[in-house]
This record gives C-alpha cells, structure tokens and sequence, in this order.
C-alpha cells in the first residue's frame, strides 16, 4: 500500500557507532588526531580510531600525510598510515622514528 511503512524493512544506511571513545593521550596524539579531524571532516577523533574505517582512502591519505609532515616536521610515507592505521599506533611509530 502507497504511503504505509515496512517496520520489518531495513533501514538504507545505518552509521556505525564506535563501541567505546578513548581521548588522544598526550601531545603527539593530539596533533594527530586533530590532523584527522580537519582532513577527514570530523568533530572527533579516538585514540583507537581507523583511519580506514572512518573513511579515509589511499587518495585522502595522501592529504593526511601531507598535512602530517607540515605540522610535525618529519615525512610521514603514506605505506606507514597503511601499516599504522590508528591515531596511536601512528604515534608509537612516529615516536620511535625520531
């Protein structure tokens, strides 16, 4: 019937909500995540956030690595957010890079 809704259907898109937030710890993790935040357009970043899942792709890491470089003075390779891909596993290896 024209105009009635399905309770039963499913619904096109559905967000995924992460199970639980955890702040950026410390100063590096910080910088990071707000990097994440202007390049990937988001209002909050976790600690144990995906670049992948939140988005981000080969293209926008590109972008990221870019814009990490800048504001941290070291060449962040882009093979590196594939390998590191959280916020603070991108700090821990950036950590033991310098």
């Amino acid at each position: 019937m024209e105009g009635t809704l399905d309770n039963g259907a499913q619904p096109a898109f559905v967000p995924e909500v992460p199970a639980s937030y955890e702040e950026p710890h410390g100063e590096l993790e910080e910088q990071i995540a707000a990097v994440w935040r202007d390049v990937l357009r988001r209002d909050k970043i976790g600690r144990n956030d995906n670049f992948f899942e939140l988005g981000g792709n080969s293209l926008v890491g590109m972008d990221l690595t870019e814009a990490l470089a800048h504001r941290l003075s070291i060449p962040v390779p882009i093979l590196v957010l594939f390998q590191y891909p959280s916020v603070r596993e991108l700090a821990e290896i950036i950590t033991e890079a310098r």
